[in-house]
């Protein structure tokens, strides 16, 4: 019982550590333009953010059993896991880089799941490939599930925030920056990378947006964060390339790198120190 309240303990802490890491960035550009109080920015935030997670479980369910052989995953490993993610959420924020918290998670499991097999590689289902009728996404896995879109939705983001506000600025060629402003409902996206003006922000929430909800009905554990920031850099680069700060990029991209071997490691110790 002890460790089932603890387990409760430990999740909540990093939910609460997830909510300033994370939904920060989608209400703090919305809070300093003004264009919600933050008492209105926090309620939408939380609403949207419940509402949301109501829709589907696709993604729990693969990193609750996708990702490693349950056998080898208890109590002592789900907090280990959790513990890593909540030290890294801690680490980075305080260092100011965006890295995800579901890849943190994912770390933490993997790491965890290592300690309680004793070092057995197999307890990981690195891949499963889908059956032959199947599409490709049926697959489950860490290669599948987490490797590549950890790539191909940084990609899409780039991709998809260029190609949006190229057609933006195609649509509304002679139309001036503040009236185009007003034909949306617009939360501005403010970041150190790029200046962003109301429509930008619109361009890069919107391929953000598509991104995720695509991910998130394959049952990827897709990073929030990866696709905002990276959405953000292409529509930077559609303004012109120079406009994107590479330098505040390079750290960026370091932290998301670093995010599952780094979590890996701290959900390894802790499950030495705590679960042995």
């Amino acid at each position: 019982m002890t460790l089932v309240l603890t387990v409760v303990l430990v999740a909540l802490i990093f939910e609460y550590i997830n909510g300033f890491h994370d939904t920060a960035n989608s209400i703090a550009t919305v809070v300093s333009t003004k264009v919600l109080t933050p008492r209105q920015a926090i309620i939408l935030a939380a609403t949207t953010n419940l509402v949301g997670a109501l829709f589907g479980t696709a993604v729990a369910k693969t990193i609750s059993s996708g990702l490693v052989d349950a056998q080898f995953v208890n109590t002592a490993t789900i907090i280990s896991a959790l513990m890593g993610g909540v030290v890294w959420n801690l680490t980075t924020w305080w260092f100011g880089l965006p890295s995800s918290s579901s890849h943190a998670l994912v770390g933490g499991l993997v790491g965890a799941t290592l300690a309680t097999s004793k070092g057995n590689w197999e307890a990981l289902i690195w891949s499963k490939a889908p059956a032959a009728d199947a599409a490709w996404y049926e697959g489950g896995g860490i290669l599948y599930k987490v490797i590549l879109p950890m790539v191909s939705s940084p990609i899409a983001g780039l991709v998809g925030g260029l190609l949006v506000m190229g057609l933006l600025q195609t649509l509304f060629y002679s139309v001036r920056p503040l009236i185009v402003s007003r034909l949306f409902v617009i939360k501005t996206l403010g970041h150190k990378m790029v200046k962003l003006q109301p429509v930008h922000g619109f361009a890069a929430e919107t391929t953000a947006a598509a991104v995720l909800f695509g991910a998130a009905s394959l049952g990827m554990p897709v990073s929030t964060t990866h696709a905002i920031t990276t959405s953000i850099m292409g529509v930077g680069a559609a303004k012109r390339w120079n406009a994107i700060k590479w330098t505040v990029v390079e750290r960026i991209i370091w932290a998301w790198v670093l995010t599952i071997p780094a979590t890996s490691i701290l959900g390894f110790v802790f499950y030495r120190i705590f679960g042995a």
